[in-house]
């Protein structure tokens, strides 16, 4: 009975050396982008803080937008924060990875939202252009992005039950000035 507990002590004591030791063995990723000629144009464009203004069920909103290269710079992560205009209340936070593989040229958006929302898309771009579908069942969703300048334009359309394409919303973002070009 008194080697069992006293091989459980010696691990006990040794877990954090060897805790330590591993993680030198493995650095974290840096979270720096890929390479320019890796990038696909319209992903070259995104990193940095944008603003821009919706109206959301009889709500002005003004939207506050960063997109920024995560988890090795594998990803460009979006973060959105929509305020009411009027009252200056944050009404609506979401999070989104967005990933180019550039040996299919096809794209992966995955976002969260504080409605609940938890939702994939894929696709493909075209020069400044992407244009994402649902990749979750039953939902017929698209969204788009597209590159104006210093600017770039995100819409939703939604199929309805008769199969009509409905707009869920449609905002153009400014570079915030204070950022790169």
């Amino acid at each position: 009975m008194k080697l069992p507990r006293l091989l459980l002590l010696v691990l006990v004591l040794a877990a954090p050396a060897l805790i330590h030791a591993a993680g030198r063995l493995q650095e974290p990723a840096s979270a720096d982008p890929p390479a320019p000629q890796e990038v696909a144009p319209l992903l070259r464009l995104l990193p940095g803080k944008w603003r821009g203004e919706q109206e959301a069920q009889g709500v002005r909103l003004l939207e506050n937008v960063s997109w920024e290269w995560a988890l090795g710079g594998q990803f460009l992560e979006c973060r959105v924060e929509s305020a009411d205009l009027t009252s200056g209340a944050t009404v609506f936070e979401g999070r989104g990875f967005l990933r180019h593989d550039a040996g299919l040229d096809s794209y992966t958006f995955h976002w969260f939202d504080s409605n609940g929302a938890a939702r994939s898309y894929a696709g493909r771009g075209s020069g400044e252009t992407l244009v994402l579908e649902s990749a979750s069942p039953g939902e017929q969703e698209t969204l788009r992005f597209e590159a104006q300048d210093q600017a770039y334009r995100c819409s939703a359309s939604k199929v309805g039950q008769n199969g009509v394409s409905l707009p869920l919303f449609e905002v153009r973002y400014q570079r915030l000035k204070d950022q790169k070009e």
